[in-house]
Order: structure tokens, then C-alpha cells, then sequence
């Protein structure tokens, strides 16, 4: 499926299990880009280790998150992967995922605005 995705489209989008499988490797291994998004948090630092951790080439991995108690620096410093984004916290945001609203209601809000810049940073 992701071949025939890459295949038809300039841009495909996967939502692997965060649980570090031998399926999530070889889809990340395909992928020109991978944004992990992550909670600044150190349970948040452990996650994404165990999902980088089968990447031996990291350079293609950026990281997606949440301000929180742990400083994009200091993600960075442990896991070994860029923060290509940082987004505030939004009031609301996880009442709006319980009810399936989802977490970018408007494009105003900080995530549809971190949302919104990260494809031209990336082209």
C-alpha cells in the first residue's frame, strides 16, 4: 500500500503503532520523512526512543510536540532527533480528541498553525 501511495501522490501520510515492531521499522525505513509527535515530557522521551531506536540513520526523523515540563533542547539532546515543531498548549484540546472533534478544529488555533507551516518547511 505505501508503495502504490507513493506512487500516485507527492505526499503520504502513516500512522504507524507506536509500538517499535518490525512493520513500523520497515514503513519508517521507506519513508523520505518521519514526524514522530511527542509529549515534552520524559515518558514522552522514553516512547520515542523505543520508536527511533530501530532507525540507525536518524536524519530523516523530526519530532512534533507539545510544550511540557522537559525544553525542546533537551528532547533533542535525548533522543538525538530535531524538534521540526513546538506547539502550545491549547486549552480544550484534549476534550476535543475525546469527542472526536479531533486536535486541529480551526486553522487559527496553535496546532493548525504548526500544522498549517511545517509542510513549507519541509519542501
Amino acid at each position: 500500500m505505501l508503495a502504490a501511495g507513493q506512487r500516485g501522490h507527492a505526499l503520504v501520510v502513516l500512522d504507524p503503532a507506536r509500538r517499535a515492531s518490525v512493520v513500523s521499522a520497515e514503513l519508517m525505513a521507506r519513508c523520505d520523512l518521519v514526524l514522530a509527535v511527542t509529549p515534552a515530557t520524559v515518558s514522552g522521551i522514553a516512547s520515542t526512543l523505543r520508536l527511533v531506536d530501530p532507525m540507525s540513520d536518524t536524519s530523516r526523523i523530526r519530532l512534533a510536540t507539545r510544550r511540557g515540563a522537559v525544553s525542546a533542547r533537551d528532547l533533542t539532546a535525548a533522543t538525538g532527533v530535531a524538534v521540526a515543531f513546538e506547539v502550545p498548549e491549547q486549552r480544550g484540546l484534549a476534550e476535543a480528541v475525546d469527542l472526536g472533534l479531533g486536535p486541529v478544529r480551526h486553522r487559527r488555533t496553535p496546532p493548525g498553525r504548526a500544522v498549517a507551516a511545517f509542510p513549507a518547511e519541509v519542501a
